[in-house]
């Protein structure tokens, strides 16, 4: 019989739409990791799980490979795999690399950024603050967020700097599941509607400072020291 944590990840499996097996796998496996269904410092098994989805372990070793390159697991060779602990040093790295490249992306972003776009994010805004049970799914409240930035990267018609966004965007998305239960929706409109304001302002050097601080503060208080 399967857990009850893997009969959640089978059901997520069995919804992907996903390219190959491993690619559903992986996306079975991320979602379970950013929704809690696997919890952090929780081992996994690659024969389990392989039974657990009713695959081979191929394709499980494949997610691994995957979701350890997005800093979502730990393999540790000859000891076993585990899900990532977030520790607020961790926390503190992810912040400061985001900070470094959303803020070089809005620094060509927002000479691109039209009126269309603007109003774009605001609807965004108004999604992201929803309460959490209006979403389908945590990683879904998550993912209204990192979506409102997918924009302002986009803009900068940098791609590299959007390959290395899409490098760490699982990475926010499961510290920002950790904040996202906890934090206020007013505040969460409030953080993101400065930048709205910014932008409509037209005012760069407020929305670059802004964009900074928005990336470099995290609710640290809610991980581990470590």
């Amino acid at each position: 019989m399967k857990s009850l944590q893997y009969e959640g990840i089978y059901d997520i499996f069995l919804k992907s739409t996903a390219g190959s097996l491993g690619e559903r796998v992986s996306e079975a496996l991320r979602s379970a990791i950013i929704d809690h269904l696997l919890q952090p410092g929780e081992r996994l098994v690659e024969a389990k799980l392989a039974k657990a989805l009713n695959v081979s372990i191929t394709p499980v070793r494949y997610a691994f490979t995957q979701l350890s390159k997005e800093g979502l697991i730990d393999i540790y060779p000859y000891c076993g795999t585990n899900v990532k602990v977030l520790t607020k040093e961790f926390v503190r790295e992810v912040c400061g690399v985001r900070a470094l490249l959303e803020c070089e992306a809005a620094k060509v972003a927002f000479e691109n950024i039209t009126s269309e776009d603007i109003e774009t994010l605001r609807r965004q805004v108004e999604l992201l603050s929803n309460p959490m049970d209006s979403f389908t799914s945590l990683r879904a409240a998550c993912q209204a967020d990192t979506r409102f930035h997918d924009l302002i990267f986009e803009r900068s018609g940098n791609k590299t700097l959007i390959q290395f966004w899409e490098m760490l965007r699982s990475r926010m998305e499961f510290i920002t599941s950790f904040t996202k239960i906890r934090t206020d929706c007013a505040l969460q409109k409030r953080r993101h509607m400065m930048l709205v304001e910014d932008l409509q302002a037209r005012n760069r050097e407020k929305f670059l400072a802004d964009i900074y601080d928005h990336c470099i503060n995290a609710n640290f208080e809610y991980f581990i020291d470590g």
